[in-house]
């Protein structure tokens, strides 16, 4: 996210379908699909086993699909997409990046979605009934509570969490079990089989979905074609870590090559000025978090605060191109202009959410703990992973999973150090790069992975711009 992009070689929406498909002879039956669009999409459904590990079991469940066909011909198949999360919708998902997608993959095949197990109407994962209060009280607040906001907020977090995990045992136990990487992994193979084409997958996960490209690969070696992780994740961790450490591993130089960008290019950002240093911003920053952290402000309705910066801060981190709205947003609270402020991080404030992460994610850990002192452990990795983000903003899944009483009843539970029939790409595009652009292409239309040790130089450095009037 800073400078440049590396390039290596690895082995390693509520949406209605209108029309059925069927896994048999036919093949998937698309027809229109009942969106909000004028994207040439087209939908169906697919009946997949409910419960794979029971094979005396008859019971489907019913997948959302999505598909944007081939720009150009000939078609070269499809490429499933998985948009991460885990708990993120894959119809609506396909209808924001599908235009973006089809070029970057050269627009001769098939861009293919579906909503995974615990997202849209496929066994969507709602933890909280009408009747329910303390369970939305408690997530609220465990959405807004960081461990570092006081000297009590872990213990509150950790009660929180206790009745998130309760509520959704209560309200799920019966249906809890089918949802996780691996049913979904197989649900993929699904699908692959169904579109009737070469029997191989070929498949783009983004973030999270980088953790279910590792598992069904490693489930299904023998069946990879072109596989591209995006934003890897550190998939041993998903599952067998109480906490995922290395999530935030190179957060701090993303913030280091944030304050140099904006010293570097001052016309285009707010903060470079009266002759400040990095160092300069870095206590600039702490300082508005202190002040922030005992001393939040009110306005139109809204609590400015420590959880409230901080969530703000890691959104904008994520897309370079917000940088000079980031130092923008910042300088506001330096001359109290809450107004500008909240406008500009309306955008990528980081939301409350769905309960389809939780019952993903914490179905698929192996790892528990009965009390709060055994996070501890944990909790001091993440402060050793990073200085400015080790409490944000997942604190309370970290919890909740520690507590979770419904474990999926299929977990991926071997190493990921399996030999697929072809090598895995991993790359990132959050900046744009005509080189990363070309490799794309080349790995899906050719097959050709960039020489190891590949760099690819964004198309233009970070404050390259002003911060549009807000």
């Amino acid at each position: 996210m800073i400078r440049a992009l590396v390039l290596a070689a690895a082995a390693q929406a509520s949406a209605a379908a209108l029309h059925n498909a069927r896994g048999d002879k036919q093949g998937i039956q698309w027809g229109p699909c009942d969106l909000d669009t004028d994207l040439p999409v087209q939908c169906a459904r697919l009946p997949v086993p409910l419960d794979c590990t029971n094979h005396s079991s008859n019971e489907t469940l019913k997948l959302d699909l999505i598909k944007y066909p081939a720009q150009k011909k000939p078609s070269q198949g499809s490429i499933l997409f998985n948009f991460g999360g885990p708990g993120q919708d894959g119809l609506h998902s396909m209808l924001d990046y599908a235009e973006t997608m089809a070029p970057l993959t050269g627009g001769h095949h098939d861009l293919v979605s579906f909503d995974p197990r615990g997202t849209g109407r496929t066994l969507r994962f709602t933890c909280f009934d009408k009747n329910d209060t303390k369970g939305p009280a408690a997530l609220r607040e465990a959405d807004i509570i960081l461990p570092s906001s006081s000297d009590t907020a872990l213990g509150r977090l950790w009660a929180d969490s206790s009745i998130i995990s309760e509520s959704c045992y209560s309200q799920l136990k019966d249906i809890g079990g089918p949802v996780g990487m691996a049913f979904v992994s197989r649900d993929i193979m699904q699908i692959v089989d169904a579109l009737g084409e070469d029997g191989m997958l070929r498949y783009w996960g983004i973030s999270g979905g980088t953790i279910l490209g590792a598992t069904v690969a490693a489930m299904f070696p023998d069946r990879m074609d072109r596989v591209l992780v995006d934003g890897v994740a550190n998939s041993h961790q998903y599952y067998h870590s109480l906490g995922e450490s290395e999530m935030f591993d190179l957060s701090d130089n993303t913030v280091d090559g944030f304050l140099a960008g904006c010293l570097a290019a001052p016309q285009n950002c707010a903060l470079a000025r009266d002759g400040r240093t990095v160092d300069d911003l870095k206590d600039i920053l702490k300082g508005l978090l202190h002040q922030f952290k005992y001393s939040p402000k009110a306005f139109n309705g809204t609590v400015i605060d420590y959880a409230h910066i901080k969530g703000a801060f890691l959104g904008f981190l994520y897309i370079p191109d917000l940088y000079p709205l980031l130092a923008k947003a910042f300088d506001s609270l330096l001359s109290d202009d809450l107004e500008t402020y909240l406008r500009i991080t309306a955008l990528r404030q980081v939301p409350m959410q769905d309960q389809a992460i939780l019952g993903i994610r914490c179905g698929d850990k192996i790892p528990k703990a009965s009390s709060l002192k055994e996070l501890e452990p944990t909790f001091d990795l993440f402060r050793d992973e990073t200085e400015w983000f080790p409490d944000i903003p997942w604190t309370y899944h970290v919890m909740t999973c520690a507590q979770w009483k419904m474990p999926a009843r299929e977990r991926y539970e071997g190493d990921f150090n399996v030999k697929t029939k072809n090598p895995l790409l991993h790359l990132s595009f959050s900046h744009p790069s005509n080189c990363t652009d070309k490799a794309i292409r080349d790995f899906f239309l050719e097959g050709v992975l960039p020489e190891p040790g590949t760099v690819c130089e964004p198309n233009k450095p970070i404050f390259s711009a002003p911060a549009p009037e807000m």
